[in-house]
């Protein structure tokens, strides 16, 4: 298809899949923007079957690394992409959480080996011992200070790209004049909300 023959069938605005590298068939990672064409196709260079512009990405794309989607399709692939790149970002996150809470479970073992210390050896070194468990303790509570202020926004974090992608969703449905479907997100946000306010309500117990 060259480029007069795309903007016959497909204006801007266009739902796509666009691939910036290899296509998924020439390579299993490929990367995939999940977009809308932003521009009509045009000729450039001696790319002569034509070539697009979309959203999210500054360089044209060739129409051989374009495919036309429909909108049901290219909705439900961003609500995908945004759920994985929410739990990657939950992933990356937890991991540094780990850690942390490894270095809290150190600090609470060495503090455990000062408090089990009987009275006498406690009696010959306890001014070392004092400065020595004091440290821990305030490594132990920094440790913990930081597990909390990292989960926080994580949480929120993947809260904020699952409204996002509800929000796309109705956007989508509106515009296709899908008025119910658009309505049955909004419910499922809402019930969404609602179970999240629940489970800070638990945790702030």
């Amino acid at each position: 298809m060259n480029a007069a023959e795309f903007n016959t069938r497909h204006p801007i605005g266009t739902p796509v899949f666009a691939y910036t590298g290899f296509r998924p068939e020439d390579d299993a990672n490929a990367r995939r923007l999940v977009t809308r064409t932003r521009t009509e196709a045009q000729s450039v260079g001696l790319d002569r079957a034509g070539v697009v512009w979309v959203d999210g990405h500054g360089a044209y794309i060739a129409l051989s690394h374009i495919d036309v989607v429909a909108e049901d399709d290219w909705a439900a692939a961003k609500e995908a992409d945004a759920e994985a790149a929410a739990e990657n970002a939950a992933t990356e996150m937890a991991s540094r959480i780990e850690r942390l809470r490894r270095e809290l479970d150190a600090c609470k073992e060495q503090l455990g080996f000062l408090e089990r210390t009987t009275l006498p050896e406690l009696q010959r070194t306890i001014q070392h011992h004092k400065d020595g468990k004091q440290r821990w303790r305030e490594r132990a509570e920094k440790a913990e200070a930081r597990v909390r202020e990292l989960e926080r926004p994580v949480v929120e974090a993947e809260r904020n790209e699952i409204r996002q992608s509800y929000a796309d969703l109705v956007a989508a449905a509106e515009e296709t004049k899908d008025y119910e479907g658009a309505f049955d997100v909004q419910c499922r946000l809402r019930d969404r909300e609602e179970q999240w306010a629940r489970e800070d309500q638990g945790a702030a117990r």
